[in-house]
C-alpha cells in the first residue's frame, strides 16, 4: 500500500460470519477491535469454515450482508473489499484439520 498506511489483521482462525455458529466472529475481541480501529479500507473473506455449519445455506448471505453493512456504517466509512471463496472440492479437504484424513 505504501507509506501512510497502517495495516492490521483482525482475522481469527476458524471463526464464521454466521451469527449462530460454533465459533462466530461476532463474539470475538477482534470484532470489537475493528470497530474501534476505524479502518479506511477493509478486506474480508468468510465462507470456507461457514460452509461446514448446518445453517450455511439458510443464514450465510444475510449474516455476511449484516457484517458488510456494519463495516460500511463505521464513522470512518471504509471501502470494503470482499475476497472470493477458494474452490472447495468434494473429498479433497480434511475434516477436523487432520492431514490425510479424508471425508
Amino acid at each position: 500500500l505504501g507509506p501512510g498506511y497502517c495495516v492490521r489483521n483482525f482475522g481469527v482462525p476458524d471463526t464464521c460470519v454466521l451469527k449462530h455458529s460454533k465459533y462466530p466472529f461476532w463474539t470475538t475481541p477482534e470484532f470489537h477491535q475493528i470497530q474501534v480501529f476505524l479502518p479506511d479500507i477493509v478486506v474480508i473473506q468468510f465462507g470456507v469454515i461457514d460452509s461446514k455449519e448446518r445453517s450455511f445455506h439458510r443464514d450465510f448471505r444475510a449474516d455476511y450482508e449484516s457484517f458488510i453493512k456494519l463495516l460500511q456504517q463505521l464513522p470512518s466509512r471504509p471501502q470494503v473489499y470482499i475476497l472470493a471463496l477458494p474452490p472447495l472440492y468434494s473429498g479433497a479437504a480434511t475434516q477436523d484439520g487432520i492431514p490425510g484424513k479424508r471425508y
